[in-house]
């Protein structure tokens, strides 16, 4: 094999070997700020599922470094339940913003 193979090859499974790697840090990276946002509203996370896409009123204005959720939260201080879609990360750095959080609350 011609060296340029040999480090095109090497440079693929040195990538893909560390998907997995990456896959886990990113979901646990969304996992945090969900949870730090919920922590710091007095909220308790009742149910969280990702969307691959975000919802068409957020289409223009989102990147594919974003994250998306719907939850079912319990607001602590009302007792009520509320439902909400949330955008985790910034529009150019993704999770790595964790600071980053635009919440959309569901009417009743």
């Amino acid at each position: 094999m011609r060296a340029e193979t040999l480090l095109v090859v090497s440079v693929m499974l040195l990538l893909l070997l560390s998907l997995p790697f990456y896959l886990r840090w990113y979901f646990r990276q969304q996992d945090a700020m969900l949870s730090s946002w919920a922590a710091a509203n007095g909220l308790k996370i009742l149910q969280a599922r990702r969307k691959l896409f975000p919802p068409l009123n957020q289409w223009l204005t989102s990147s594919n470094q974003q994250s998306f959720m719907d939850v079912t939260v319990l607001d602590l201080s009302t007792q009520r339940i509320r439902h909400a879609r949330i955008r985790l990360g910034g529009y150019w750095l993704g999770v790595l913003n964790t600071d980053a959080i635009d919440v959309t609350w569901q009417p009743d």
